[in-house]
This record gives C-alpha cells, structure tokens and sequence, in this order.
C-alpha cells in the first residue's frame, strides 16, 4: 500500500492525499481543524477516527449480508476524548452501530459488530493495543448490547 501526500496551493496546512489502486487514482484532502484550516477536509486525526468506523462499517454489512439480516438502515457515530497536552492523543474511542428494521435478529448482529472488532478489523487491531475502544449497539434507538474491541493475536508484522 502506497499513498502520496502533497500540499494544496494556497493552504499551508491542507494536504491531498493521493492512493494509486489499480487503474485509478484516488485521492482525499486533509486539514487542520484548528487555526489556519482552509476547510478542505477532515483533519487526521478525524480521518483516523473515519478509516475505523469505515473498516469496521465493510466487516459488519459484509457479515450481515453473509447472514442474510436485511435492515432498514446502518450508520455509526464515534466520540474520542483526547489529551489537554501535545501531543494531543486519544485516550479513549467510543463507536456507535445503529441499525433500525423489524424483527432485526439481535444475535446476528451482535455477532457481526463483535467478529469485527475482535477478529476482522485491522485498523481496530493497530489502534486497540494503543487505545481502549468501546462500542454499542443499538437497534432502534435502544442499547442491545456493549463491548470492547480485543484482538487475541496480535497483526504479523511479517512481510509476505
């Protein structure tokens, strides 16, 4: 995996980043979000917290439509607190997985959101050892369930 960041002219602290996959070139930008920010987009650390959200977003909808489990809707919100002093590190990362539908099986998507965030989410994976993740589930707008995402093996640092 390659990516390429290069500043955007004019705005001294907004990046592009740029990620070659196949024939396409793909690209997003990143800013501060503190003093100097062109609003260009998120800043790392927001896009941090949107790289988890989305990996684990991929393992649970994959899984659920492995499972068959139709739902009305999916979305999921994250809260991270973060150190007063630099460097200005998360301490602490709180997810929300929302599903809303009728005669949703629990079961099934408890076991979806658990196997991503114990087994499946490699992003989780390098942050959890880091950082405490705790995660909810809640279907239609009721808390069903809470855990913490722990990954019994560590990721192989091995390269193929």
């Amino acid at each position: 995996m390659r990516v390429e960041l290069k500043t955007v002219a004019g705005a001294p602290l907004a990046f592009e980043a740029q990620v070659q996959r196949g024939d396409q070139r793909l690209g997003f930008s990143m800013d501060t979000s503190g003093m100097g920010s062109q609003s260009a987009g998120p800043s790392p650390k927001e896009a941090l917290l949107g790289s988890l959200m989305a990996c684990s977003a991929m393992d649970v909808v994959s899984l659920l439509r492995k499972y068959k489990v139709a739902y009305d809707s999916f979305s999921m919100t994250s809260n991270a607190e973060q150190t007063e002093k630099q460097p200005k590190v998360f301490v602490q990362i709180d997810l929300c997985y929302d599903f809303t539908g009728t005669d949703l099986p629990l079961e099934k998507l408890q076991e979806a959101v658990d196997l991503s965030m114990t087994l499946y989410c490699g992003v989780s994976a390098m942050l959890a050892p880091a950082i405490p993740i705790y995660y909810i589930v809640r279907v239609n707008g009721q808390i069903e369930h809470r855990g913490q995402a722990k990954f019994s093996t560590q990721p192989s640092l091995e390269t193929p």
